[in-house]
């Protein structure tokens, strides 16, 4: 089992050796086009601030025939049909977005002690819609570290 102190280590320590980390100091072409989408990212996280503020539901539509049984209403994002409950998940997933959009802006900041509590505001927001899942998010993660732990170098994919 994981220990809770050496979690973070842990877990570093793994992504390093599967070469997550590896393009330091120089960078890879993929990590510098991931970089670039934070302009994207700053536009996603000002979207959801103006929901989160105003109660703004533009962005989704009715959906006319929910074709699932447990849909009590039917909001579309393009085809796709949720549930009241895959609503709720998305939002909170859309918050950890936006948590990860704060922790850039601390990066960008130089503001090391405001990074590290985001990153912890992330964790929490993870904790959270895991709970309501009826998972234990420490235990799934120790399960996904056990399972990269023995994947290919960059999991088989190019840098």
């Amino acid at each position: 089992m994981v220990e809770k102190e050496s979690f973070s280590a842990q877990m570093h320590t793994t992504a390093q050796e599967k070469g997550f980390w590896s393009d330091l100091p120089e960078l890879s072409q993929n990590t510098l086009r991931l970089a670039t989408l934070y302009p994207e990212l700053l536009q996603l996280m000002e979207r959801i601030e103006l929901i989160r503020a105003t109660k703004y539901t533009h962005a989704w539509s009715v959906h006319p025939e929910c074709k699932r049984s447990e849909c009590i209403y039917g909001l579309s994002l393009e085809t796709t049909i949720l549930t009241p409950s895959e609503v709720k998940i998305l939002s909170k997933l859309v918050l950890v977005v936006s948590e990860v959009g704060e922790a850039i802006e601390a990066l960008l900041e130089g503001n090391k002690k405001g990074l590290k509590e985001e990153l912890a505001d992330i964790v929490v927001r993870a904790a959270d819609i895991s709970g309501f899942l009826g998972a234990e998010v420490l235990s799934e993660a120790e399960k996904k570290w056990e399972k990269n732990k023995n994947r290919p170098f960059m999991h088989g994919k190019n840098a």
